[in-house]
């Protein structure tokens, strides 16, 4: 989860999941989200006065609104100063691979499961 703080600053907050010996590889990356989803749903910012993306960050119901929720709401205004022009064709590559590798995953466990 990436955050800004400032247009010069962002907080960037990495949540992994070991894998659990009741958990299929299939099902693995589903299992994880919902675990970690929990945890990066509750994160809160209080922002400084008169902090420039606070007005783009904050909204009148911000208590109930979660940083991802806000984020995806203003997508546009902050993927391409913070990540370059070239982010959505990043996003794009990257959710091909993760769908890719998902799929090769799925593949090598049913190969498993056969022998």
């Amino acid at each position: 989860m990436v955050t800004p703080l400032t247009n010069e600053l962002y907080v960037e907050v990495l949540f992994t999941y070991s894998p659990d010996s009741g958990v299929f590889p299939r099902e693995f990356r589903d299992f994880a989200y919902m675990k970690t989803q929990l945890i990066e749903d509750s994160l809160r910012i209080n922002y400084e006065k008169n902090n420039l993306i606070q007005n783009t960050m904050k909204s009148k119901d911000w208590l109930k609104t979660t940083n991802n929720q806000i984020l995806q709401r203003h997508q546009d205004l902050l993927l391409v100063p913070f990540f370059g022009p070239d982010i959505y064709e990043r996003l794009s590559l990257q959710n091909q691979q993760v769908a890719e590798l998902t799929k090769a995953l799925a593949k090598l466990d049913d190969e498993a499961e056969k022998e």
